[in-house]
Formats: C-alpha cells, structure tokens, sequence
C-alpha cells in the first residue's frame, strides 16, 4: 500500500512539475513574441511607456477631480431638496390646521377658501417637485460613487505599473511582466490543460465517443464467405502444426521453438504485393521454415519474447474462407508451399470506423492457410 501511495504522489509530482515548466515555456514564448513585436530600442519603448502612464494618470485624476466636484454638488443639491420637503411639509401641516372646516366652506367667504386651496396645492406641487429631485439626485450620487472607485481603481493600477516600470532593471523582466498581464489567462490554461486535459478527453471518449462507435455497424471489405474461419484458444503461448508440404514465416521475436527437422531460412518481405505496408507493419526480415520431410507433421512454439503477458491465437482460414487482419496484428503464417495464401491489401478511407481507429489498411488471407 505505501508502495502504491508514493508512486502515486511521484508521478503527480512530476506531472505537476512537467506542468510548471511548460507553464514556464508558454510564458517565455510569449515574451519572445513580444519582444519581436516590438521593433523600438527598450530605453525608448520604457521612456515611452512612462509618459503614456504619466498621461493617462493626469487624465483620470482630472476626470476623478471632476466627478467629486460633481458628486459634492449633488450632495448640497440632494440636502437643498431634504431641506424643502422638511419645509413644504411645515406648510402643509399648518395649512391643514387652518383648515375652516366644512360650514366655513359651504357659508363662509368663497375667496378665502380659494386663496387656501390654491396655497395647499401650490406647497403640494412643490413637495411632489422636490422628492422626485431627490430621487434623481440619488442615483446621480450613486452613479458618481461607482465612477470614482473605477477610476480610483485605474488610477491605482497606473501607479503600480509606473512603478514597475521604475524598479525594472533589465529588459528581459520587462516583457516577462507585459507577456504575464496579457497571457496569463492563456498560461494558466495551459496548465490545467496539461493537468487535466488527458482526464478529460479520456472521460468524454469514454462516456461518449465510445458508445456512439459502439452502436455502428461493422466494416465489411467484401461478400460474405460461405466457409467460416476457426479461432482457437488465445494463450502466451501456442502451438502450431507444420504439416509436410508447408512452410511458415514468424516475425524472430515471437518464435520460441521449433521441431529439429524443420528447414530454417529466411524471408526479407511477407508480401511482395505490398511491400510498403509490410515493411510498415514490421513484417519483413522473417523466419522462414519449411517441413520437406514426408513424415508426419512437425510443431512451432509461439510466444512473445518482449511481453510475457501479451496473448496469441491461431486462426484457421478453410478454402474458400478468408480472414481480415491488421498487418501489424499479424505474427505468423502457415500454408502450403505449392499452394500459396492469398493476400490482397484492402483500404478503407471512406468508412468512419477507419478514421476512429486510424487505421485504413487491412490484409485480407484467403485460405487454406493458418
């Protein structure tokens, strides 16, 4: 268990390492782009970049002198209209003290109740006036508050690179700072796509992409054959049967043994029809033997030299059977010697199992043949 624990927090440790230094690289780049972007002498560049600094400075502390200027006006403004709905309601509440009452309306003097109702309308009309002012002049404030903390903000963001630019020694920390405030989103994308890109697009394959390959019918290269081929055991190790007359040609790296009497030789291609594909699929320079006695069948052990574990089956192709193959699936091949096996090389680039899989070359045996 603890065995199990430490490889595990090794290969995240390197995982996470490799991950830091291509993180480094992609930053090193992308300050090399910028440097070569950048055709001015450094001095120059950095002089310049000062002055920009300084005036953009100069620009948001005007417009941030501006905006207090005019926050503090709306801030009197918004106390002068408080103050009139204070006042506007004094009035109001005297007026309706001073109200005469019903018997004064209906026998009293017209004008004077006029007078009255004109007065209460008029303070109304004023209060009404002055409570939508405030309402206005309280959205101009909080409109204001929000500006100057942006431009606080800004202001303080342009201190802090006239600083950096003050305190850079060198050019090449220069373009590194500039290259990590523009790409440092990208860079740090990189990062988690190393980390956990390969989860990912193994979970997406998986879950997904799999199932969907899954459902899809299977590629068929030609019609179907009436003799089926036979599939035996699959095992690390198989035997073969080499009957007189036949011959078999092994790949030297899955032949583990053989009958004394068997002839050895050699076979520089498997397939002189294809000789591409067969020097691409590893199948030439074989081992070649040959059963020339008339006394009985002979065995050839296969197993494979490289991987113990790796399993082999042996497939019996009947005549007028075949047996589609990937070439480099292909170990050995038994026939008989005046009765050659067909191979034809077959393409498919128009199937989309093909493209899954990346493989768009197959040899198809016809039997007899093992």
């Amino acid at each position: 268990m603890a065995n199990r624990f430490s490889t595990f927090v090794s290969k995240l440790a390197r995982k996470l390492g490799m991950a830091v230094l291509i993180s480094a690289l992609a930053l090193l780049t992308w300050s090399l782009w910028l440097y070569g972007k950048d055709r001015a002498n450094y001095d120059e560049r950095r002089t310049e970049l000062a002055q920009q600094i300084s005036v953009e400075e100069e620009r948001a502390n005007g417009e941030l002198s501006e905006l207090n200027a005019q926050r503090t006006a709306a801030a009197e403004a918004l106390v002068v209209q408080e103050q009139r709905v204070v006042l506007a309601e004094r009035v109001l509440k005297s007026l309706h003290e001073s109200d005469p009452g019903i018997l004064s309306r209906v026998f009293g003097d017209a004008s004077e109740h006029a007078t009255h109702e004109a007065r209460l309308a008029r303070v109304e009309v004023i209060k009404s006036d002055s409570l939508k002012r405030i309402v206005e002049l309280q959205s101009e404030t909080r409109a204001h508050e929000v500006a100057i903390a942006a431009l606080e903000q800004r202001i303080g963001t342009l201190k802090d690179e006239a600083s950096d630019l003050k305190r850079e020694e060198h050019e090449a920390m220069h373009y590194l700072r500039a290259a990590w405030r523009e790409g440092r989103w990208v860079i740090a994308g990189v990062f988690l796509a190393y980390l956990f890109g390969g989860v990912l697009v193994a979970f997406v394959l998986y879950y997904g992409w799999a199932k969907w390959v899954a459902c899809g019918k299977s590629i068929q290269v030609g019609a179907e054959s009436p003799a089926l081929p036979v599939i035996g055991e699959s095992s690390v190790v198989v035997e073969g049967s080499v009957w007189p007359g036949e011959h078999v040609w092994v790949r030297k790296r899955f032949l583990q043994s053989f009958d004394e009497e068997l002839t050895r030789g050699r076979r520089f291609i498997f397939n002189w029809g294809s000789p591409i594909s067969s020097l691409a699929a590893g199948l030439s320079r074989l081992v070649e033997l040959r059963n020339a006695s008339s006394r009985g069948e002979r065995s050839v052990v296969f197993a494979c030299v490289d991987d113990p574990f790796a399993e082999l089956v042996i497939v019996a192709v009947p005549e007028g059977g075949s047996f589609v193959l990937r070439p480099r699936f292909l170990v050995a091949c038994i026939a008989d010697a005046n009765q050659m096996a067909r191979i034809r090389r077959r393409w498919r680039f128009f199937n989309w199992q093909s493209w899954v899989s990346g493989q768009f070359g197959y040899f198809e045996f016809s039997g007899p043949c093992r």
